[in-house]
């Protein structure tokens, strides 16, 4: 192939498997957990009230995030309506920004095939994947802090030709936005990276690359108005609970209960980074070199990916809270760096071969090691025995014919990179058939609001302690959000008909009257129907 024709191929199978990676079949499983229906109920009151400056939930103003996502939810329950796919839209279109940034890195440090390897490895690692699908604010956090570092890294190892200004108006924009998606964290994170970076390479001479006066403006012209005009409208109860409470607070102390080990996200990478985790062996030894040999100094390339990775992870272990979307960021750098390790001759410098023989052969090991204990991973998670069969199966054969074609092939890294686009949007195609409707039902209040809304389109719901996630997932699904009851009692004075419902933990249980029909029952909850 002659290199043009190449690169438009290597880009439109990069697409293709992007839309079955990213797109298809959003709606698979309902809202789960606390933060997505909770999330999602929040842009749909947004939409209901009209008000796109202060969040509210439930009626109540909702500080927890800024306002990002709810704007992008809000404008996709304008085009689609109010459902799952648009509530989830955002954090889907967020990721394949990231994927096509990841191809802009700067070109003098990277060749497309080096950069469309890393975005291969991007788009198909787990974590991406998962966040990928979720109402949550963590993927567009990452999106928008992934552009801006790019652009910083263009900014800061190039030399002053082309946009430069566009570079400065991406770099600081994007860092804007993250600062709408996920609050300041972006611009310390942002600021350590670059400073330190700067600092072990060329001193004060980065200033004037950076602009400073100009990115400045941008930043506060992108990230600044919606917090000074939410400010104003609500006062100390906005700077209190968002930066005090859910960023200082949840830095410093474990109010919200998330305290882990220091070593917490040592498996949060290795989990997050499959099925390319048996690669994180290439970096060993050159990473090993590079520092040992301080050649930072003549050769800073990948320094500034390095301090990517390495910044993020000792500020989210160090913080008292703990969860695993904080480390996304540290994702796309890994990427990066593995999409030069697997070049030919790698701009790394030297990978041992019992390293690349070790990476290539440990991927179907696992493989194999988890098609073998599907049924044990079934079980742990509570599904039929075989609602992993089907999708490990099929990869599992077709990665056969793949292995030999990456074996006598001259263009291993390459192969390798469509290997795994084809072979995970299968997964993820089949996953979303014979596995996700297993998942979902236990995890979502979907199946409970559906069965609900078939008896009745204006149906009248009370709660009795149950669960938060629940209670969030009937808010959004049912046209009203369910009334909780402050005492068992209380049933016997509300008003009760055919359009009543009653939704309660099980170990509750509590017949208020003979005239209610069980209508749904699970381990953890009864639902309850009034007759005429």
């Amino acid at each position: 192939m002659q290199e043009r024709p190449t690169k438009i191929f290597l880009f439109s199978i990069l697409l293709m498997a992007s839309f079955f990676l990213f797109f298809y079949r959003l709606d698979a499983i309902g809202l789960v957990g606390p933060d997505e229906p909770r999330y999602a109920e929040v842009a749909k009151e947004m939409i209901h009230t009209g008000d796109f400056v202060t969040p509210h939930l439930l009626g109540k103003p909702w500080f927890e995030k800024p306002i990002l996502y709810y704007w992008c939810a809000a404008g996709f329950y304008s085009l689609l309506g109010i459902r799952e796919t648009a509530a989830r839209l955002p954090s889907s279109v967020a990721a394949l920004l990231m994927i096509l940034a990841v191809l802009l890195v700067p070109r003098s440090k990277s060749s497309f095939e080096n950069r469309w390897r890393s975005a291969v490895i991007v788009a198909t690692t787990v974590g991406i994947l998962g966040f990928s699908h979720g109402a949550s604010t963590d993927m567009l956090f990452t999106s928008t802090f992934t552009i801006s570092m790019v652009a910083f890294l263009s900014l800061l190892q190039e030399e002053r030709t082309g946009p430069f200004r566009g570079r400065i108006l991406l770099a600081y924009g994007a860092l804007g936005l993250s600062v709408l998606a996920k609050g300041p964290v972006g611009l310390v994170l942002a600021f350590l990276i670059v400073f330190v970076y700067g600092g072990m390479t060329s001193g004060r001479k980065i200033i004037p690359k950076l602009k400073l006066t100009y990115g400045i403006v941008v930043l506060a012209l992108v990230g600044g108005p919606w917090y000074v005009i939410c400010a104003w409208r609500n006062g100390w109860s906005f700077l209190d609970t968002f930066l005090l409470q859910h960023n200082l607070a949840r830095f410093a102390t474990n109010t919200f209960q998330h305290s882990e080990p220091l070593w917490f996200y040592v498996p949060v990478i290795l989990i997050s980074t499959i099925p390319w985790t048996p690669f994180l062996l290439l970096l060993v030894s050159p990473t090993r070199a590079y520092l040992k040999g301080r050649t930072w100094r003549t050769h800073p390339g990948p320094l500034f990916l390095y301090l990517w990775i390495v910044v993020p992870f000792l500020f989210f272990t160090i913080a008292r809270s703990k969860l695993p979307g904080y480390l996304l960021p540290v994702l796309p750098p890994i990427a990066l760096l593995l999409g030069q390790a697997l070049e030919k001759e790698s701009p790394l410098g030297f990978i041992p071969r019992w390293a690349k023989l070790s990476s290539y052969f440990l991927e179907p090991v696992l493989l194999l090691g988890v098609f073998f204990s599907r049924h044990e991973i079934c079980r742990m998670f509570d599904l039929p025995s075989d609602a992993l069969t089907a999708p490990l199966g099929i990869v599992l054969l077709l990665s056969v014919p793949f292995s030999i074609w990456i074996t006598f092939s001259k263009e291993q890294s390459r192969v390798l990179g469509i290997s795994h686009l084809v072979l995970i949007a299968i997964f993820a195609v089949i996953t979303s058939h014979k596995t996700l409707p297993y998942v979902g039902p236990p995890l979502s209040a979907r199946p409970v609001a559906q069965r609900i809304l078939e008896r009745s389109r204006t149906p009248v719901v009370y709660s009795d302690s149950i669960d938060r996630s629940l209670q969030y997932g009937l808010d959004f699904y049912l046209p009203q959000s369910p009334q909780p009851l402050l005492s068992p009692e209380d049933i016997h004075i509300v008003h009760l008909g055919k359009d009543a419902f009653l939704v309660e933990e099980r170990i509750n249980w509590h017949l208020p009257s003979k005239r209610a029909v069980l209508l749904l029952e699970t381990p953890e909850i009864r639902v309850w129907n009034w007759l005429d």
